[in-house]
Parts: structure tokens; sequence; C-alpha cells
């Protein structure tokens, strides 16, 4: 256990993120508000299978993400410095 000094949850009911199709197969599409984020897409075992930085850009960004021959249950990070947003996934 670690805290994160500076993180916000609050603000990323605010951050206007989803993920659509929930669930997908093997493909779907990001939409965020979060400026300078990073993605983590992480499997039950804990295993980041998916990591990406985004562009450092304010306003709504959609980001397609496509992940093959991955069923199962993932958890979503979204995150920068001051803000961080958790989401579940299911890939069918």
């Amino acid at each position: 256990y670690f805290p994160l000094d500076g993180m916000d949850e609050a603000n990323a009911d605010n951050s206007n993120t989803e993920i659509f199709p929930n669930p997908a197969n093997g493909e779907f599409t990001l939409t965020t508000q979060i400026p300078a984020a990073e993605i983590e897409i992480i499997n039950i075992m804990g295993e980041v299978v998916y990591k990406q930085k985004l562009e450092n850009a304010f306003g709504e960004k959609q980001h397609r993400i496509e992940i093959k021959n991955a069923k199962g249950v993932y958890i979503v990070h979204i995150f920068n410095r001051n803000i961080c947003c958790t989401k579940k996934l299911i890939m069918n």
C-alpha cells in the first residue's frame, strides 16, 4: 500500500470517460476528457495487457483500442498526474 498524493478520484466523475461497446468483441472505443492521460488495461491476474500514452490535448477524445483473443474481465485505468479513473471492461 502506498498513498497517491495529488490524485483526485472525485474529478474522475467529471472526466466523461466511457467505454463502448461493453461487453466488447476484441475492439472498443474509449472516450475521455482527461488531458495528457495514460491508459492501462489490466487482466484479473494483475498483468498489464495494454498501455498507451495519449497526446497532450484538452477536450473529449476518442481512442479505438483493439485487443485480440482476450476473453475475460479487465480493469481499464485512465490517469494523469492529477486525475484517476477506473472502468470495468468485459471482452467476449
